[in-house]
């Protein structure tokens, strides 16, 4: 039987990380008492019953115009989510500046840049100084070029953590589920309580590669 709720995350660079999403949608589901399941971007076959799917990245890019192209209307993590998030373990660390790392989308750039945009204005109003770097590769540098505080656009341990810690001789947040958990599971249950009640027969989300 499907879930109500779809958590849809990328695959990890370190495999033990998938337990942290696991474990998060387990409080998802106490906290709400839904039925919400997780599934990889690589495992994801759709859902034609859920009421609501999460896929759980900052920006827009391939990942989420390949749902959308599914008729997947995946909601992102919002960009206040991440800025507050950020703004509390910089503010936890002592720390007045970042620098945001992403790597740079193979389609909808505009839009990936446009929502980091976003982000760095949000951080900007909390009274930091925020520079941004998007990355062509996860290739890491073998000398850091920057001193500054840095902030991945990641969710888990992986390449690009590396590469964005890399930068630095400074402090690595490191992933952002790590420090910013308490964010994305307070956005994750109030947003499904937030939820109208189903009809008895409800739209299917998306569609398979057959049309049906």
């Amino acid at each position: 039987m499907e879930a109500e709720f779809l958590v849809v995350y990328h695959e990890p660079g370190v495999s033990s990380e998938n337990a942290r999403v696991r474990t998060l949608v387990e409080q998802v589901r106490q906290l709400t008492s839904v039925d919400v399941k997780a599934a990889t971007l690589k495992g994801f076959t759709g859902c034609r019953h859920c009421r609501r799917v999460y896929l759980l990245m900052f920006t827009r890019g391939g990942h989420w115009l390949s749902l959308k192209e599914r008729g997947i209307d995946a909601v992102l993590v919002p960009h206040h989510v991440t800025a507050s998030a950020i703004v509390a373990e910089l503010e936890r660390r002592g720390l007045d500046h970042v620098l945001l790392v992403a790597l740079r989308a193979k389609r909808l750039v505009d839009e990936q840049l446009s929502d980091i945009e976003l982000i760095e204005r949000l951080l900007t109003a909390k009274g930091l100084r925020v520079e941004v770097k998007i990355l062509d590769s996860m290739k890491a540098v073998t000398r850091p070029e920057t001193g500054a505080p840095v902030a991945p656009l990641a969710l888990l341990s992986g390449k690009l953590v590396r590469t964005a810690c890399s930068l630095t001789k400074g402090p690595c947040l490191g992933p952002l589920l790590h420090y910013g958990w308490w964010h994305i599971l307070a956005w994750l249950a109030s947003d499904i309580r937030a939820q109208p009640q189903p009809h008895k027969n409800p739209k299917p989300i998306g569609h398979d590669k057959h049309g049906a």
